[in-house]
């Protein structure tokens, strides 16, 4: 079983995307869901955002 994962930490995902209009923020043409912080404390944590149970998901690579 594919456990689910945030979008923004897979290498596939383009906020301008989102920016563009385009709906969904996956290269890959996936429609992940968008769950909403529903405590402070889950805001504070980051417990938010676009998620989806992906086969695709690569872990992205951040340069410094």
């Amino acid at each position: 079983m594919t456990r689910a994962a945030n979008c923004d930490e897979c290498r596939h995902y383009d906020a301008t995307l989102l920016d563009a209009g385009e709906g969904w923020p996956c290269v890959e043409g996936h429609k992940p869901k968008f769950y909403k912080a529903t405590t402070t404390m889950r805001a504070i944590l980051g417990d938010y955002g676009w998620r989806r149970r992906c086969e695709d998901f690569e872990q992205a690579r951040h340069e410094s």
